[in-house]
């Protein structure tokens, strides 16, 4: 069964557009997670008045009426109405124009967090250690050699004698 494209627009509420941001982070992950969403990569970008406007793929009709029942998506849809209002596609400015153009935001981007005090020791070890050791590499050993014949060499069949190669008869003059 196909799947299908689905256009959402997302407009962030006062002060709240990195938590948009990071729920969209997680929207995708969640909805593959409940097995409702296509591996298919989301395409979001950031309208000029911060609107955040995504193309994903649902895995099939089904799937999007399956997530009007699944808690899980429920859940992240409340979250989604505490920082953001829904809007449609024709709300937002740039889809007005013939070719509606928006700024790309990377959703799939981790955020960076500061590494936790064992990361940065395990990295200072690693950076203070010696190189480890090089192992000595076996030899390589090629095919075995050939074994020593004793006697005379085998004889060799006799050459088929081949009939004279014919030579092409010389052309006359003016004819081609």
């Amino acid at each position: 069964m196909p799947g299908r494209l689905a256009i959402a627009c997302y407009r962030p509420k006062p002060g709240c557009a990195d938590a948009l941001l990071e729920l969209m982070r997680a929207h995708l992950p969640t909805l593959r997670g409940e097995g409702l969403a296509t591996a298919r990569v989301s395409i979001v970008g950031r309208a000029a008045d911060g609107t955040i406007v995504e193309v994903f793929e649902w895995a099939s009709q089904a799937a999007v009426d399956a997530a009007h029942a699944s808690a899980v998506v429920q859940a992240m849809w409340a979250r989604y109405a505490e920082v953001c209002d829904y809007v449609r596609l024709a709300d937002v400015a740039e889809a007005s124009e013939l070719f509606c153009m928006l700024e790309p935001v990377d959703v799939a981007a981790p955020t960076r967090r500061p590494a936790s005090r064992v990361v940065r020791a395990a990295k200072r070890a690693a950076r203070s250690a010696p190189p480890p050791a090089k192992r000595p590499r076996p030899a390589l050993q090629g095919p075995p050699a050939p074994a020593a014949r004793k006697g005379p060499p085998p004889a060799r069949p006799a050459k088929k004698a081949r009939p004279p190669k014919r030579r092409a008869a010389p052309r006359r003059p003016g004819r081609k």
